[in-house]
């Protein structure tokens, strides 16, 4: 999971200047099992073992269900121009389901020698089949679910060693030491716990994808409580703070991943993050580099670093670095929009459009590559294509200020003024405080011979922190 939003937007003020019903198509899968508790156990233990049968049993079925519903068809994508295909295997979807579902305890018994579990997995087609084509692309996503399902499987297999290894000694009447009993049992403890964790940790990363952060983190917590050494759970509970504004606290957890794991490419990567929204640069900088020294294909990583470069201004190598994650991601919608953010403050419009084209070609709901084509476009006095632009910003945000007031900037240069002040006015309504749109209302104001409204307007511009509005106000209202 890594830092994908875009940069900030490009405000250019240029200064003058009949409903539908949708269903969802769901299934529910419920499978029950009675775990036999063996001498090891206890009822948590047992808890662990019977739910992850149960699981095991669930998924099966869901992966024979997915794989019907794909009908075996392949996942595409366009690599360099070119219709790249992937196979999903029964078995691929199986692991990535584990991912992308949620399973539900129904009913659940322990009678001191028996825990009786019922579960519940509900499929919801369309949407597991827009994270299975996620997933699909997203390698680091993938391999996590991958070493999860090995730490399980190597959890599982010691476990029924340790089980077979006190049947066989109660078989053949070999009485073990204490010291062998204390063995297995910690052994065995060992194995639950890591088994607890792993899934603690699983419901953890189910809050994270609901966009629940706080309890996300009490998931992760439960999970290194359980395993102490558990670098992932670290990781991910510091890029759950990371989301909550909580910068310092995902420093301080990937921090810990990395002492743990030196060689984690994702933890530099995310701690790169939380140190670049503190304005710490430099050392976010050195956090992307450590991440791609470790991890060349990390196409985030560039695509991160180049987003800090942007912030220290330095826009050529930051379009090198969006260069670079596109070419490792064809697809990479916001590198695009990145690059083209880049080049506007470069003043290189006519090419930034052009990678405004292709981030809304790859992402036709991107907003803010319709707002910032047609900002680039504005910059290139083609103003009735930039209003275009902003009327499908609009459209997709209809709350979006800054469109409004460029829009009605768009406007006020092709002199429909009453229009622009229409744009103006909403953009005040979603953002009282948006000193620009009222200084350009004020100007919109003037040149229809408005000059008390127009005053009133730079006079609040200039509260809000405006400049240019004193200027107009100490040229145009003596």
């Amino acid at each position: 999971m890594n830092k994908t939003y875009p940069l900030k937007k490009l405000i250019f003020a240029l200064f003058l200047i009949n409903s539908l019903c949708l269903y969802t198509q769901t299934k529910s899968f419920v499978r029950e099992y009675t775990y036999k508790a063996g001498e090891a156990d206890s009822k948590l233990s047992s808890k662990t073992l019977a739910l992850k049968e149960v699981k095991t049993l669930l998924l099966e079925e869901v992966g024979v269900y997915l794989s019907s519903e794909f009908e075996n068809k392949i996942e595409q994508k366009q690599v360099n121009g070119k219709t790249e295909f992937k196979q999903l295997t029964k078995s691929n979807i199986i692991t990535l389901a584990a991912g992308i579902t949620k399973t539900t305890i129904l009913d659940e018994k322990w009678n001191g020698e028996t825990y009786y579990l019922k579960a519940e997995i509900i499929v919801d087609i369309d949407d597991t089949k827009r994270k299975l084509k996620e997933l699909v692309n997203d390698k680091a996503k993938t391999k996590e679910l991958e070493d999860l399902q090995a730490k399980n499987k190597e959890a599982n297999d010691v476990i029924d060693k340790l089980k077979k290894e006190l049947e066989t000694a109660k078989a053949k009447n070999i009485e073990l030491t204490e010291k062998d009993k204390t063995r297995i049992q910690e052994d065995y403890n060992a194995k639950i716990n890591t088994l607890d964790a792993n899934e603690w940790s699983q419901q953890g990363f189910d809050a994270f994808q609901a966009k629940e952060y706080q309890k996300s983190i009490i998931y992760f917590s439960k999970a290194i409580q359980l395993k102490t050494d558990y670098a992932d759970a670290y990781c991910n509970r510091g890029l759950a703070k990371y989301y909550l504004q909580d910068y310092n606290g995902a420093i301080t957890d990937c921090n810990k991943a990395i002492e743990l794991k030196p060689d984690f490419a994702y933890a530099y990567n995310n701690r790169g993050n939380a140190k670049s929204d503190l304005k710490d640069y430099t050392g976010a900088i050195a956090d992307y580099n450590k991440s791609i020294q470790l991890k060349p294909d990390y196409a985030y990583a560039y695509y991160n670093r180049g987003s800090t470069k942007s912030d220290l201004e330095d826009y050529i190598g930051a379009i090198a670095d969006y260069n670079k994650a596109i070419e490792l991601k064809p697809d990479y919608a916001d590198a695009y929009y990145n690059k083209g953010t880049a080049k506007c403050n470069l003043q290189d419009y006519k090419s930034a459009i052009a990678d405004y084209n292709k981030a809304i070609e790859l992402n036709p709901n991107h907003t803010d590559a319709y707002f910032n084509r047609g900002t680039a476009k504005c910059n290139l006095q083609d103003y009735k294509s930039a209003i275009s632009d902003y009327n499908k910003a609009i459209q997709l945000n209809p709350d979006y200020a800054n469109a409004y007031r460029n829009r009605g900037l768009a406007m006020a240069n092709l002199k429909d003024y009453k229009g622009a002040i229409a744009d103006y006015n909403k953009a005040i309504q979603v953002d009282t405080n948006d000193a620009l749109a009222y200084n350009n209302r004020g100007i919109a104001k003037y040149l229809l011979n408005d000059k008390n409204g127009a005053c009133l307007d730079w006079s609040k511009a200039g509260e809000l922190g405006s400049s240019e509005a004193y200027t107009n106000i100490k040229d145009n209202c003596n």
